[in-house]
């Protein structure tokens, strides 16, 4: 008999003898817990980073660290780790966030071996071979929080069957985030709370701590947290640098007393992290004193953004919420909170990718949703300025563009634009350049234009036309209406007739010619 099967049966051996003298399995400074390889930090992105990581906890991970951080997971994502633990001891771990209308549902998977060992038969001769094998399964989702408070709140169930300990166990786990300042916010956790069985319990934990976004690049984060069980304390230290996009780098501390004992550099942890498109390789390295060294590999699979890009999204909308947090907005009295805020901007950015790809419909449908959830995003009024302009929405988009100037005054670009527009409604004619009667038919054209009514200004613009092909200010307003309706060809015809019968008329020219192009 070898290894792990020579130290199963020990510890079987041990623990009958302890029944049956009536002492207790475990000492009372580690306490009587089951299903200890709960407390090892799953995945190696956190544990790269001294397991400082409930405040951070915005992966797939998240469901064993903080349930809440699965609320950061925008996109489907999962990961796989393999955790050589030394000593013959493994431990496999998998977990998928997947975003289900506005909230996430997590599933993780963890197996945790101790090598094999020897069966024999009554005479002593091998008859095979068994696995001594722990595993743990864990359901969960999380939401996002009331708009007042901001960030999210998960839960999660779990179900724990051990090789050796009797019949399953049953968890629950809770957690949250919750945004405190621009770039910071704070992470609770409740982990692994149960029933007992046998006098025997999970590892629960209480935890919490900060993570602060110093740069689009640098986060830190510390936490403390105490073993229900065990009764050890711990507080942690930890970084993540994102040197550039498809690298990042980790370190951190964590002192647990109780596991200090066994010197050398047990406690700290170092990682890396490397990144391809949407596949991802994280590994960490832990050492336990003298005992062992843990190397842990994970493989990730994600859709959506890299991580240096969510982490830059969230730096800039960490300070666009500073804008709109600390302080009432220049036009409301009302302060929008940061999960409205970045919601906000993921429907601003989903406009933008609509407008290029040429989908206005799209692009103004997502730049209102935008507007619902933030009225002061002057970004968002002007998307949907640009998105009915570019459907021929002239009177629209001059709404929208006049309320994006009127929440952000200083915008000399849109300002310059603006103007090029509305000249594009034709000015009431004049006595002095037309009859009277023309000129009292283009002006009340000209009113049912600006009131909506563009097939009756079209309808009055066309019998001007009729007893005059020369009004250049009913070729213009025609030319207005057509666009209206979505025929730019056809208006800038009409618009090329009036500057023909009136070439002085420089705003009209140059709105033709940036139509034209």
């Amino acid at each position: 008999m070898r290894g792990p099967g020579l130290l199963l049966l020990a510890c079987l051996a041990l623990a009958a003898q302890a029944r049956a003298e009536n002492l207790p399995l475990v000492s009372s400074e580690f306490g009587f817990r089951r299903a200890a390889f709960l407390a090892r930090g799953m995945a190696a992105r956190p544990v790269g980073m001294g397991e400082a990581f409930t405040a951070v906890a915005d992966d797939a991970s998240a469901i064993s660290w903080n349930p809440g951080g699965l609320g950061f997971c925008r996109n489907a994502e999962g990961q796989v780790q393999y955790d050589n633990a030394g000593n013959g001891l493994s431990l496999v771990y998998g977990a998928v966030a997947i975003p289900v209308a506005r909230q996430t549902l997590g599933l993780s998977l963890t197996s945790f071996s101790y090598g094999s060992y020897e069966l024999r038969d009554a005479d002593g001769v091998i008859t095979g071979t068994r696995e001594a094998r722990d595993l743990a399964v864990s359901f969960s989702i999380a939401a996002a929080n009331p708009p007042f408070l901001g960030g999210y709140t998960g839960v999660a169930i779990e179900r724990v069957d051990e090789a050796v300990g009797g019949g399953a166990l049953y968890g629950v786990s809770a957690g949250g985030l919750v945004p405190v300042a621009p770039g910071l916010r704070a992470g609770w956790a409740v982990l692994h709370l149960g029933t007992k069985s046998a006098g025997f319990s999970l590892p629960g934990s209480v935890r919490a701590g900060l993570a602060w976004l110093m740069s689009p690049r640098l986060r830190v984060a510390a936490e403390g947290g105490y073993g229900l069980t065990d009764k050890s304390p711990r507080v942690s230290l930890g970084a993540e640098l994102l040197p550039v996009k498809a690298i990042a780098l980790r370190m951190g501390y964590g002192h647990r007393g109780k596991d200090q004992s066994l010197g050398g550099l047990t406690g700290f942890g170092v990682g890396a992290g490397v990144r391809a498109g949407r596949f991802g390789l994280d590994y960490a390295y832990q050492p336990f004193g003298d005992l062992a060294v843990s190397h842990r590999f994970a493989f990730l699979y994600g859709l959506g953004p890299s991580a240096v890009e969510r982490q830059e999204a969230e730096f800039e909308e960490a300070h666009v919420i500073a804008l709109s947090t600390l302080g009432p907005k220049r036009t409301g009295e009302t302060m929008i909170s940061a999960e409205l805020e970045r919601d906000a901007t993921q429907a601003l950015r989903d406009a933008s990718a609509a407008f290029a790809a040429g989908d206005q419909a799209t692009a103004v449908s997502k730049a209102t949703d935008a507007i619902k959830l933030n009225p002061f995003y002057w970004e968002a009024w002007q998307m949907k300025g640009n998105a009915l302009h570019a459907q021929g929405d002239t009177q629209g988009a001059v709404a929208a563009f006049k309320k994006s100037l009127e929440l952000h005054p200083d915008n000399p670009e849109l300002r310059t634009f603006l103007t090029r527009i509305v000249p594009a409604t034709p000015p009431a004619a004049t006595a002095a350049t037309k009859p009277s009667s023309a000129s009292s038919a283009v002006a009340s054209a000209t009113a049912l234009y600006v009131a909506g009514d563009i097939d009756g200004a079209w309808r009055k613009g066309s019998a001007v036309l009729t007893a005059d092909r020369t009004n250049w200010e009913a070729w213009q307003l025609v030319g207005n209406c057509q666009l209206a309706k979505g025929d730019k060809s056809a208006a800038l015809v009409s618009y090329r007739e009036s500057l023909r019968l009136h070439p002085d008329n420089p705003p009209l020219k140059a709105y033709v010619d940036q139509l034209a192009r």
